[in-house]
């Protein structure tokens, strides 16, 4: 599968464009999750690192378990979107996987609170200059029963 190409910024330069994402796997009609910011615009230099707060919040009448999880994602050439989980073999020339990290797994979020979560985007050494596309995500669900 071929790419589009992206275009190229000065050569020790890498900017970081991505959405954040909310994948709210909620069975719950009155569970909802919001996260601020909902876009991230970063750049930064091959092995630089910055920490960018977001808040999540359970703005329904459930409390959630947020989890984060990351997906590049990439265009075919009639410039539809196609996504890779982490977990895929394969991704695209301006992949950031790897580059995301939060401190813990996941989070309880009780209803109308908002955590903030410290989302840390690191680029790593000998990344050449251009532009890197990927989707920090949060997923959301009521508590397990027992919980």
């Amino acid at each position: 599968m071929r790419h589009r190409p992206l275009r190229t910024v000065a050569t020790s330069f890498a900017v970081v464009l991505c959405a954040l994402g909310v994948a709210p796997t909620l069975a719950a009609a009155d569970a909802k999750l919001q996260i601020s910011p909902t876009k991230l615009d970063l750049g930064g230099a091959a092995g630089s690192s910055q920490v960018v707060p977001v808040s999540v919040t359970s703005a329904g009448d459930t409390p959630l378990t947020v989890t984060f999880r990351h997906v590049d994602f990439g265009l075919r050439d009639d410039y539809s979107i196609v996504t890779y989980e982490d977990s895929a073999p394969e991704t695209t020339s301006f992949s950031t996987r790897r580059w995301f990290s939060v401190p813990k797994p996941s989070y309880t979020v009780g209803v109308g609170q908002t955590v903030q979560v410290p989302v840390t985007v690191t680029i790593p050494k000998n990344t050449p200059g251009g532009t890197y596309l990927g989707i920090p995500m949060f997923v959301g669900k009521p508590p397990s029963d027992g919980a």
